[in-house]
């Protein structure tokens, strides 16, 4: 049990950092002009 919160854990720090690392993307994107509404 306690390896699979380990692996949760992970899972959603990974997760987290995705959508971080998007965020940035979609910033950049609209800095370049780029609109997406």
């Amino acid at each position: 049990m306690k390896e699979f919160l380990e692996k949760q854990r992970y899972f959603i720090k990974d997760l987290l950092g995705f959508i971080y690392l998007m965020g940035i993307y979609w910033d950049l994107l609209a800095a370049s002009g780029f609109s997406c509404t």
